[in-house]
């Protein structure tokens, strides 16, 4: 989870992963902005059965689908503000 400061209030992203001992299940990971304790938006993605599940490219792939309706500069702050927590140093 991190959070943003925008002009018009704090956004909350928060991620969650779903997976199963079940191999024939799909792992899920889903993506979720908050505006104040609400939320406005959704990105939800499913892995591959075929694919190994990665929690990093599960992150990316449900970011991009929740904030696709945002305007664009406020996606550019979501970016910056994710890959500023998730890059190692």
């Amino acid at each position: 989870m991190f959070r943003l400061a925008t002009d018009s209030g704090e956004l909350k992203v928060k991620f969650r992963h779903i997976r199963d001992d079940d191999p024939r299940s799909r792992a899920q990971t889903d993506c979720y902005i908050f505006k104040d304790d609400v939320i406005e938006e959704v990105g939800i993605t499913f892995c591959s059965l075929s694919d190994n599940f990665s929690r990093a490219v599960g992150r990316k792939i449900a970011l991009t689908r929740a904030v696709k309706n945002l305007p664009k500069d406020l996606r550019t702050k979501i970016w910056h503000e994710y890959f500023s927590k998730t890059r190692k140093v």
